[in-house]
């Protein structure tokens, strides 16, 4: 089960980083030949990662999530598939916490390496 997730979750999350890849380029070519000036530029970039970083996560638990929940209430019944959510949920709040701190302390490194 665990080798299922796993890939399950490696596709979703591709295709999401794929797609949001493909809206940079998009950007891009619209910055390009609309000569967007480079306070519009920030503007983009500061509205856009955050949105990019957080929507990779959060697609991949909605996608995967009711899938993984009813097939651990299946095998171990409710508690279990209870106490799944739970860790999820620790997980997931714990996760974006430290990403949160890291985009904090690190904005000065991100904004250099994105714009």
């Amino acid at each position: 089960m665990k080798n299922k997730v796993f890939f399950s979750t490696f596709v979703v999350i591709l295709i999401v980083v794929v797609s949001k890849m493909i809206c940079f380029v998009r950007d891009m070519f619209i910055a390009m030949f609309l000569r967007a000036v480079m306070q519009n530029d920030a503007f983009q970039l500061a509205q856009s990662l955050p949105f990019s970083l957080f929507g990779v996560v959060a697609l991949s638990v909605t996608t995967l999530y009711v899938t993984v929940y009813e097939e651990v209430k299946k095998e171990h019944g409710e508690k279990e598939a209870l106490r799944f959510s739970n860790r999820l949920l620790i997980a997931l709040t714990l996760f974006s916490i430290a990403v949160s701190f890291i985009g904090i302390i690190g904005s000065p490194v991100l904004i250099a390496v994105f714009a």
